[in-house]
């Protein structure tokens, strides 16, 4: 009997550290879910520009997980800021997969969806020559040299 009890204890005890590791375990995946949310708002900020004019700037390697966290917030911000332009600065994108060029065309397409008119600057070589393999993919899309460019075109900006 008084091994019972002592087993009984030492499985109470064990099952309560579990349960504190596990609830410790899911405030750390919590914070680290805040944590990529926050780096996916500053790796690809999205910049009310003009009155109805949005630009995005894209960095780096577009992974999956990044476009559908940048699709997702830049159609949400077209919506609320009844967007007609959107501004994609690729100047910091060096390269794209083939996979990365169709996520790219389906973002163009699902702006154009929501009424907004899709304009690519910045575009490097190889960025332009996988996009040019696509036959589609930049339907309806703008695509001009620079960000002053597209800023001179939509909101009449002039460069001194």
């Amino acid at each position: 009997m008084l091994r019972q009890a002592l087993f009984a204890d030492r499985e109470k005890q064990l099952v309560q550290r579990i349960d504190a590791a596990t609830a410790d375990l899911l405030h750390k995946i919590e914070v680290i879910d805040e944590q990529r949310a926050l780096i996916a708002g500053l790796t690809y900020p999205i910049l009310q520009v003009w009155d109805g004019v949005l630009a995005a700037v894209l960095v780096g390697d577009l992974t999956e997980a990044a476009m559908t966290d940048l699709t997702f917030a830049l159609l949400s911000r077209v919506q609320t800021a009844r967007a007609h332009h959107v501004i994609l600065d690729c100047t910091g994108v060096p390269s794209l997969s083939v996979s990365q060029a169709a996520d790219l065309a389906r973002l163009v397409a699902a702006l154009r969806l929501l009424g907004s008119q899709p304009i690519l600057v910045a575009l490097s070589p190889a960025v332009a020559q996988q996009l040019a393999s696509e036959s589609s993919a930049l339907a309806g899309a703008r695509v001009l040299q620079t960000l002053a460019d597209a800023l001179e075109r939509v909101v009449g900006l002039r460069r001194l």
